[in-house]
């Protein structure tokens, strides 16, 4: 297995974010090729002894006179990237709907993935489909329910592990349940900081949910269980905020001790069990690439990363 980093949100130039990986001991970056930079986005990685993780691209599919541009899109970053000396595209899914995905819109972003992901297997890429909180894809049964429709060698798992674990997913029990099915792997971890509207079982009225939520900043995630046991992820931006808005009517309520508050942490420092993912890559046989990715820190991004990659090197990463 090869340990990388994931560099969204680092504000520095490509030189000092490759000189600061080396340093602390990745193997490489994930980064999105320009066009017409593969050569020199090559030779700056050689320069450091650093590989190119994957790019990313996006597209949800579902617009018929859009869709054929998304997958154009798409393949022509895989073409950058392959140039690049990577074999890997990572695909972002889009704005969540409110109540979640239906099976239909499941199926048409199934569709668009496996035709990028047929056209990338012709350029020797492998693509993976990215999980995310506030997002598309999110909780089990909607990435279940995607990955029966896609082709499993056109197609991979892209897990993110924090924001599997910000949707109540057992993380390892997820990887274990599409081990032969993965291109590449996140690692984030998140840490429970509150319970900001305490622990009494008192019903809060939807109106006070919002305020609760707007309260929330851009380092903050909140996880609502509402009265019918429904688990919404919010970001503590205004997409969470405005997610959540959305669901006036269909959220009947939420109790005071089912409202949680969550950030990222440092590999290691939260509550998802890399132990045990470690354990399970390793009865796989997996031997790609993972990804430390920290999208937001109160520490330099240098020393986030140093952290993370010390933890996982006492589990053997």
């Amino acid at each position: 297995m090869s340990l990388r980093v994931a560099t969204c949100g680092w504000d520095a130039p490509l030189e000092v974010i490759c000189a600061q990986a080396a340093q602390a001991g990745y193997a490489g970056v994930q980064w999105n090729v320009p066009v017409g930079g593969e050569a020199a986005l090559k030779a700056r990685l050689d320069h450091y002894g650093l590989a190119l993780a994957a790019s990313c691209a996006g597209g949800m599919f579902d617009q018929p006179d859009t869709r054929q541009q998304e997958i154009d899109a798409a393949v022509a970053e895989a073409r950058r990237l392959r140039a690049a000396g990577a074999q890997t595209l990572e695909m972002m899914c889009g704005l969540r709907p409110v109540g979640g995905p239906t099976p239909a819109q499941l199926r048409a972003y199934a569709d668009g993935l496996n035709e990028v992901g047929r056209q990338c297997r012709e350029l020797g890429v492998q693509v993976g489909v990215h999980n995310h909180g506030v997002l598309f894809l999110e909780q089990e049964a909607e990435i279940d329910l995607l990955y029966r429709h896609l082709e499993p060698a056109w197609v991979g798992t892209g897990f993110d592990t924090g924001h599997l674990a910000l949707a109540g997913i057992d993380v390892v029990a997820m990887y274990r349940r599409y081990a032969d099915r993965t291109a590449y792997v996140h690692l984030k971890d998140i840490i429970l900081v509150d319970h900001p509207a305490g622990d009494s079982r008192r019903v809060m009225p939807f109106d006070e949910v919002v305020a609760l939520a707007e309260r929330a900043d851009l380092y903050t995630w909140l996880t609502l269980r509402d009265v019918d046991g429904r688990l919404l992820v919010l970001g503590g931006g205004p997409l969470g905020h405005r997610l959540l808005r959305g669901h006036r009517g269909l959220v009947r309520g939420v109790r005071c001790c089912d409202v949680a508050e969550y950030q990222f942490a440092e590999i290691g420092q939260g509550r998802v069990d890399f132990a045990g993912l470690v354990g399970e890559l390793r009865r796989s046989g997996y031997v790609g690439w993972l990804a430390v990715e920290q999208d937001i820190s109160y520490r330099s991004r240098y020393e986030s990363a140093l952290m993370s990659r010390q933890y996982l090197r006492g589990l053997g990463v």
